[in-house]
C-alpha cells in the first residue's frame, strides 16, 4: 500500500545529500543515502513477501520492474553527461569518467570507485558518476536477496526471519570490524552495506501491523527524528563511517517507517504527518531523478562556474528542473509500461543503450578522453598525464607484497647490480620519468617501489589503509635483507606529517586505533626516527625528497583557455595558485624535523625542488613552463614533463666517484 509519508522521508534523504554536496551547508548530509537504503529494503521486501504469500511472485516480473524503474532515468543522465563532458570536460577527467560510466551500466560502480579511490586519482569533483555507487550496492543486493527470500519462504518459512537477522548481524559486524583498517571498502562494498537494506527488510517481515499504543507510536516517531536529524547536522566527512556511526541513522529510518504504519482511517502522528504535505511528497516522488541529476550537475557547474554561493544556487535550480522533467517525461511514464509490444520494445531498447554506453566508454578510453577535440594550444596543459610507465603498475598497486624485484628495476639495463632503492607513495611514481632520466645519465639502475597513499613508515603507524602497514613492513624487511647503498624516500610529507594540507585530512592509525589529530605529529616523528635508525643500521645513505608544491586546484584545468572554461572561471582559478610563502609554511614543520635528524646522522641527505618550482625570486610557485606546458597532472602530482624538469635534483642519488666528473662534462 502506498504511503505518502515515505515519499516525504525520501525528500529528507535526498535534500540532505544535496545540501551536503552543494557547499557542505550541513556536514552530515551524506547519511541521506543510508535512509534511502532502509526505505528500499522495506518497500522491495514488502512487495516480494506479499507476492510470495499470494503465490504470484515471478523473478522475471520482479527484474522487469527493476529495469523499468532504474534504467530509463539513469541512462538519460548518463547520455546527457557524456554530451556535456565532450563539451566541457578535459581529456583526463573524461577518460576517468568513462570508467565510471561503464561500471555504472554494469551495476558495479561501487567496486570501481572503491578501487580508484586512492591518492593517485583525480579529484572527486570531476567524477560525474561517483554517486551511482549507491545504485550499484542496491542492485547487487537485489540480485541475490529475492532468491534468498524465495528459497527460505518455500523451504524454511519458520526460520526465514532468523536467517535474515543472521545475515544482517554478520554484515553489520563486518562493517564494524573493517571500519578502521579498510575505510574505503567499508564505505563502498555490498557486504558492509547490506545490513542497512536488511534492516528495512526485517521491518517489512516483522512489523506487519501498526503500533497499537499511540504513546508508543509517538515516542518511536520522536526518537526516529532525533536519530536521523542529529547525524545530518553533526556528522562530518572525517568520521569513521559507516559501521557503528551508521546505526543511529538506520534505526531512525526504521522507527519512522514503523511509527507511520496505521489502521485505515487512523491519523498519523505529527512527525509522520509533517512528511505527508504536498511539497515533501512531491520532492520524494522526484527523489530518484533528483539524486541522479544533482551530482552530474555539480561536476559540470564546478568545471564551468567554480565553487561559490552563486554556483551552488545555480546547481540547485538546474538539478530540480532536470529532475522534474526527467520524472514526468522519462521515469514515470516508462516505468508504468506493462506487458505487450511496448514493454518489449522498451526492454530491447534499454539493452542496446547498455551495450552502446559500454562501447562508447571503451572508445573514450581508447582515445584517452578524445584529445582531438582540442587544437594544439590545449595539448600542453595535459602533456604526460597518460604517459606513466605501464610496466610499473604491479610495482605501484596492490602491493602489500614485494613482487618480482627484476620487474621493478629501472634505469640502465646494462647494469646487473641494483644498490639504489626508491621507496615512495604515489608521488614516487609521479617522479619516475625524472628518476629514470638521471639514472640513465649516470649509468645506474634502481629498484622502484611505490604504493599510492602509503608513505614510508615502520608499519607501527599507517595511513588510511591497513595495506599500507603491510607494505611498510615488507619494505623494511627488504631493506634489511638486500643491503642497499642508497635509499630515496619520496612522499607527500606536508600532508602526512601533521595529517592535513589545505582542506585535505587523513586518518593515521597505530595498534590502538586512530591517532587523535593533536598527536599525529608526535607519532609521525617517533615512527620516522625509528625507521631512519633501522635503515641507518644497514649502512645505506638515506636521501629524503622534499614535498613538491601542492595546489587547491587542478592544474591542467587551470591551463585550459578560451571557450573551454571561460575567462571568469580561469580568473577565479588563478587566484588560488599556491604562493611561495604558503608552500614554505606548509612544509616548515617537516623540514625542521628532517634538519634535526640530519644533525644527528650524517648519512641523511635532503633533496628539494623548491628552488625550481617555487623560486625565491617569485611570489608564486610555478606550475607550467612559458608555453603553458603543465608540470602537474592534477593538484599535487607532477606530470612526466614536470618530473623531467626537476630531474637534476636527483643527481646526487646517482653520482659516485666513478661517474660524477664524466657526467659533469656532458
Amino acid at each position: 500500500m502506498y504511503r505518502n509519508d515515505i515519499d516525504g522521508l525520501r525528500a529528507l534523504a535526498v535534500l540532505s545529500v544535496l545540501v551536503f554536496h552543494f557547499g557542505h551547508i550541513i556536514s552530515g548530509g551524506f547519511v541521506g543515502v543510508d535512509i534511502f537504503f532502509v526505505i528500499s529494503g522495506f518497500l522491495i521486501t514488502g512487495i516480494i513477501m506479499r507476492d510470495l504469500s499470494q503465490d504470484k511472485f515471478s523473478f522475471l516480473d520482479f527484474y522487469k520492474r527493476r529495469i523499468k524503474r532504474i534504467l530509463p532515468a539513469l541512462y538519460t543522465v548518463l547520455v546527457s553527461s557524456v554530451v556535456a563532458a565532450y563539451i566541457f570536460m578535459p581529456p583526463f577527467e573524461m577518460n576517468d569518467m568513462a570508467g565510471g560510466m561503464i561500471f555504472a551500466v554494469l551495476n558495479a560502480s561501487n567496486l570501481y570507485f572503491w578501487k580508484t579511490a586512492d591518492y593517485f586519482d583525480v579529484s572527486v569533483d570531476y567524477k560525474p558518476f561517483l554517486h551511482t555507487w549507491s545504485l550499484s550496492v542496491e542492485e547487487q543486493f537485489y540480485i541475490f536477496f529475492p532468491f534468498l527470500l524465495w528459497v527460505l519462504y518455500r523451504y524454511a518459512k519458520i526460520s526465514l526471519p532468523k536467517i535474515i537477522i543472521f545475515f544482517v548481524v554478520c554484515s553489520f559486524a563486518l562493517s564494524v570490524y573493517i571500519q578502521n583498517d579498510m575505510p574505503a571498502a567499508n564505505f563502498y562494498i555490498l557486504p558492509t552495506r547490506a545490513w542497512e537494506l536488511g534492516a528495512g527488510a526485517l521491518l517489512a517481515i516483522y512489523a506487519t501491523r501498526p503500533i497499537e499504543n499511540m504513546n508508543m507510536r509517538f515516542l518511536c516517531g520522536l526518537f526516529s527524528m532525533i536519530l536521523m536529524v542529529v547525524p545530518i547536522f553533526t556528522y562530518h566527512e572525517s568520521m569513521v563511517f559507516p559501521g557503528v556511526t551508521a546505526l543511529p541513522v538506520v534505526l531512525g529510518a526504521v522507527l519512522f517507517i514503523w511509527a507511520g504504519m496505521k489502521h485505515q482511517g487512523q491519523n498519523h502522528i505529527i512527525f509522520n504527518q509533517i512528511f505527508t504535505y504536498k511539497i515533501p511528497v512531491l520532492i520524494g516522488k522526484i527523489s530518484y531523478s533528483l539524486y541522479l541529476w544533482h551530482w552530474c550537475v555539480y561536476v559540470f557547474c564546478v568545471l564551468t562556474l567554480g565553487k561559490s554561493g552563486f554556483s551552488y544556487g545555480v546547481m540547485g535550480v538546474i538539478s530540480f528542473l532536470l529532475a522534474v522533467m526527467s520524472y514526468y517525461m522519462v521515469e514515470s511514464p516508462l516505468r508504468h509500461i506493462k506487458g505487450g509490444r511496448a514493454e518489449k520494445i522498451l526492454l530491447i531498447t534499454l539493452l542496446f543503450i547498455s551495450a552502446g554506453l559500454i562501447g562508447f566508454g571503451l572508445l573514450i578510453q581508447k582515445h584517452q578522453g578524445f584529445w582531438n577535440r582540442f587544437d594544439e594550444s590545449y595539448y600542453g596543459a595535459f602533456s604526460g598525464q597518460f604517459n606513466y610507465d605501464s610496466d610499473m603498475k604491479n610495482c605501484s598497486e596492490n602491493s602489500s607484497k614485494i613482487l618480482d624485484i627484476k620487474h621493478c628495476v629501472k634505469g640502465d639495463n646494462s647494469k646487473n647490480d641494483t644498490d639504489i632503492l626508491i621507496w615512495g607513495d604515489s608521488h614516487g611514481r609521479s617522479m619516475l620519468s625524472g628518476l629514470i632520466q638521471q639514472a640513465n645519465l649516470y649509468q645506474k639502475n634502481m629498484l622502484v617501489r611505490n604504493v599510492g597513499g602509503c608513505v614510508a613508515t615502520t608499519g607501527d603507524i599507517y595511513i588510511n589503509r591497513k595495506m599500507c602497514q603491510d607494505y611498510s613492513r615488507n619494505m623494511i624487511d627488504l631493506i634489511q635483507k638486500q643491503k642497499f647503498k642508497k635509499i630515496l624516500l619520496i612522499g607527500r610529507w606536508s600532508l602526512h606529517y601533521d595529517g592535513r594540507e589545505f582542506d585535505k585530512k587523513i586518518k593515521v592509525f597505530d595498534k590502538n586505533g586512530q591517532i587523535p589529530e593533536g598527536k599525529i605529529i608526535a607519532a609521525f616523528e617517533q615512527d620516522f626516527k625509528k625507521m631512519i635508525d633501522i635503515i641507518a643500521k644497514t649502512g645505506a645513505e638515506i636521501y629524503i625528497l622534499d614535498t613538491v608544491p601542492g595546489y587547491k586546484i587542478h592544474i591542467p584545468e587551470l591551463l585550459l583557455r578560451g571557450d573551454m572554461i571561460g575567462d571568469m572561471r580561469k580568473t577565479e582559478l588563478e587566484s588560488q595558485v599556491t604562493s611561495r610563502e604558503t608552500y614554505m609554511q606548509n612544509n616548515a614543520g617537516f623540514r625542521d624535523f628532517i634538519h634535526r635528524l640530519m644533525g644527528n646522522n650524517k648519512n641523511i641527505k635532503f633533496l628539494s625542488a623548491s628552488d625550481m618550482l617555487c623560486p625565491a625570486s617569485g611570489t608564486y610557485c610555478i606550475y607550467a613552463d612559458k608555453n603553458a606546458k603543465s608540470y602537474y597532472r592534477d593538484t599535487n602530482h607532477l606530470s612526466e614533463y614536470g618530473s623531467k624538469f626537476i630531474s637534476p635534483v636527483f643527481a646526487p642519488l646517482f653520482q659516485d666517484k666513478n661517474n660524477i666528473n664524466k657526467n659533469e662534462k656532458q
